[in-house]
């Protein structure tokens, strides 16, 4: 049973025995130290504290101890509700196996197409909604200079990717707003951040200013596959309980620019198996 339960801004401290006095101290100071990476695995390490698990959002690789401690999902600030077609659509998806059946995504496709009964079916192909970070408003605020981490190119090399005639959504979240919900347009008119996603094969999970994105479980709300570009980020779960690497597409953030190119290389019926590991994952894991 857990003894402890410690949640300090990016991340936990999950406890199976009853901590000496010194051991609690150094855990409250240690997690309230913002300019240490994962501070406590440090104490950890001089102090010889054993039996404690580090549970967090935003660590790199080399900064948890690789035998115990894990990521935490990232909790989602829109979550998507599936419909029980659109979970068929995934679920059903033969993904070239043509002894399986399948659903077409949207209501309006038709059935009967081989193609439908092979591979999952979405009007867009990726998009990502959100802070791009090389807008002046966002970088000048009150004529002072907003810190912005050196490693926010994973979304500014985004930007040059939007291509609406190929699928390819790339929007800053009033742009978007402007463009979709409240377009003159009947088939783009109303549409919210999450009914693009839920009609996305691949949705944009860069990191900002920490290493995850809220981004990342809202996509695999949508049935959608995440692109994570967050170099080293430490992903949800212990790897004995999921294995990422059959439905998350990791891109190099020196490689943003390069991200299409990276996914049009996957292939449809790699891209169908990848919608269906993500679903699963989020089912058992995730959903709820």
């Amino acid at each position: 049973s857990i003894k402890k339960f410690d949640l300090y801004r990016e991340g936990a401290v999950i406890v199976d025995r009853p901590l000496k006095q010194q051991e609690s101290e150094t855990l409250d100071n240690t997690l309230g130290n913002n300019n240490v990476q994962n501070p406590f695995r440090e104490e950890q390490k001089k102090r010889r504290i054993d039996n404690i698990l580090f549970a967090t959002l935003s660590s790199f690789h080399r900064d948890i101890n690789p035998f115990l401690d894990q990521g935490l999902a990232p909790p989602p600030i829109k979550r998507a509700k599936l419909t029980k077609k659109q979970r068929e659509a995934i679920t059903l998806a033969s993904c070239g196996n043509a002894s399986s059946d399948s659903v077409a995504l949207d209501d309006n496709q038709n059935n009967n197409d081989d193609r439908n009964h092979n591979n999952i079916q979405k009007p867009y192909f990726f998009t990502f909604i959100g802070s791009l970070g090389n807008d002046r408003d966002r970088r000048h605020r009150d004529d002072k200079p907003v810190y912005q981490p050196p490693n926010f190119h994973a979304r500014t090399h985004l930007k040059p990717l939007h291509d609406p005639s190929k699928g390819i959504i790339i929007l800053e979240g009033q742009q978007f707003q402007n463009q979709f919900t409240d377009s003159d347009d009947p088939q783009r008119r109303n549409m919210t951040y999450i009914d693009l996603l839920t009609q996305s094969h691949y949705g944009g999970s860069p990191r900002g200013h920490a290493k995850y994105t809220y981004r990342f479980t809202e996509i695999l709300s949508a049935g959608a596959i995440p692109v994570v570009i967050a170099d080293d980020w430490v992903l949800p779960f212990r790897p004995e309980l999921v294995d990422w690497k059959e439905c998350v597409v990791f891109v190099p953030e020196r490689n943003t620019l390069k991200t299409v190119e990276v996914l049009k290389g996957i292939g449809e019926e790699e891209t169908c198996r990848r919608h269906k590991a993500c679903w699963n994952i989020y089912e058992r894991w995730l959903d709820g």
